[in-house]
């Protein structure tokens, strides 16, 4: 018996043995994300503007027995800001531009499947 505290089947369909293995995720694991954002909009004669900005923060805490204690901790501060205009009514020209950010989740840091 190995020392892994959550543990999985595999059984094999030709042979019908079952083996124990190693599960996704490790027991105790914690994730917390908080986030702040605000969007704002503002009309200017024939223009329409939308400016908006969000900062996120994660706590990701995985202790795995195989691979020993792992925290991550990203943080980013995303925004967008976009203009129409009303060229004439029903036509409109549209420009935007946005960043991103992805944090990881509990299956990006631990899961071997």
């Amino acid at each position: 018996m190995t020392t892994w505290e959550v543990l999985a089947e595999d059984t094999n369909q030709d042979t019908d043995e079952t083996t124990q293995a190693r599960g996704l995720y490790p027991d105790g694991t914690t994730y917390t994300n908080a986030a702040l954002y605000s969007v704002h909009a503002l009309d200017i004669s024939r223009f329409h503007i939308t400016l908006g900005g969000r900062y996120n923060m994660v706590q990701l805490k995985v202790d795995d027995p195989e691979f020993g204690l792992t925290t991550v901790t990203p943080q980013a501060l995303v925004g967008n800001a976009g203009v129409v205009y009303d060229v004439f009514q029903g036509f409109q020209l549209v420009a935007s531009a946005n960043t991103g950010f992805r944090a990881p989740n509990v299956n990006d840091v631990s899961s071997l499947a």
